[in-house]
């Protein structure tokens, strides 16, 4: 399907979703790929991932910035990043790629949760040193296991008498909070309480035992577990930005800033946190890192262009 879908139109999207996150449906991309492949290769258009990167330095600079600003010259607080070191490697790779994993990879694979998350954390806090690569570059292969070993993968294609064909193979391919494909958002949170007898797979509706494939995202995961996280999605989304915003605290030296401008220190990251997950959950994992790295890698360039400026002018003085 293809993505006729103009900004105006996300733009709106975004806003609904944010007032009441939901899981599906996913936004129309480019290509037949569904489920793992889709997740990470969403065929999202470039120039969106531009205009939505426009978009957030536009708010940045003219409403969010300035509190943030505001905020740190009555606190006292100081940016620890160095203009004339900038971290490009760090800000374009390193961290749209980590802090993704850390805050919203598992915001459609909640199962993977458990491993993910903990492996993540720690190579977030590591930092860009050798060994945290090699184990990045570990995590990144255990993520694309699904896709990788494809249809060899040992799963079984479970029996659900109200999915979609569409739907069944989402599933299988791994997605933790596959919804029906074109299903309204509204129509979501009905679809995926609907009680379904044979939702296990099995006749009868009995209940199969999950094994060691089922914690690897390998086997489908079980509606009655679907079902409950889609309960808690909304905070658990809420939370991940929150989260994002707070790590970026690390940024600030706080010297004695008081506890209740903090929050303002980080708006600007707050709100890009909610685009990256909204972009997470409705285009895939890959589009949120490419947003962030885009995200990251204007104001640099702009800090960049007028240092080399400023060098200009003053050897021409």
């Amino acid at each position: 399907m293809s993505d006729k879908r103009g900004l105006r139109a996300e733009w709106r999207d975004f806003l609904r979703f944010v007032r009441k996150p939901q899981v599906a449906p996913r936004l129309p991309c480019r290509g037949p790929a569904r489920g793992a492949w889709r997740d990470w290769f969403p065929g999202v258009p470039l120039r969106r991932i531009v205009q939505w990167a426009g978009l957030l330095w536009l708010v940045n600079l003219v409403f969010l910035g300035p509190i943030a600003v505001s905020a740190a010259g009555l606190g006292g607080a100081t940016h620890r990043i160095d203009i004339n070191n900038m971290p490009w490697l760090q800000a374009l790779l390193w961290a749209p790629i980590v802090e993704e994993l850390v805050f919203r990879y598992w915001l459609r694979r909640p199962v993977n949760a458990w491993w993910v998350l903990p492996a993540a954390i720690g190579i977030m806090l590591s930092g860009p040193k050798w060994p945290a690569v090699f184990a990045l570059a570990a995590l990144l292969l255990l993520c694309w296991r699904p896709m990788l070993i494809g249809r060899k993968a040992p799963m079984r294609r479970p029996a659900f008498p109200h999915a979609s064909p569409a739907e069944k193979e989402a599933v299988v391919a791994g997605d933790d909070t596959a919804a029906p494909a074109g299903a309204a958002a509204g129509a979501t949170s009905a679809y995926m309480t609907r009680e379904m007898p044979e939702a296990s797979g099995l006749p009868g509706g009995k209940r199969r035992r999950l094994g060691p494939d089922w914690l690897w995202g390998l086997q489908p995961t079980p509606w009655r577990y679907r079902r409950a996280y889609l309960r808690l999605f909304p905070l658990m989304f809420h939370l991940a930005s929150l989260a994002f915003a707070a790590v970026h605290l690390y940024n600030f030296n706080l010297h004695q800033t008081p506890w209740w401008l903090l929050p303002l220190l980080v708006l600007p990251q707050w709100v890009t946190g909610l685009v990256l997950g909204w972009m997470r959950v409705r285009r895939g994992i890959g589009a949120s890192m490419l947003l962030h790295g885009a995200f990251n890698g204007g104001p640099l360039l702009v800090v960049w262009l007028l240092l080399q400026f400023t060098d200009i002018a003053t050897q021409a003085m």
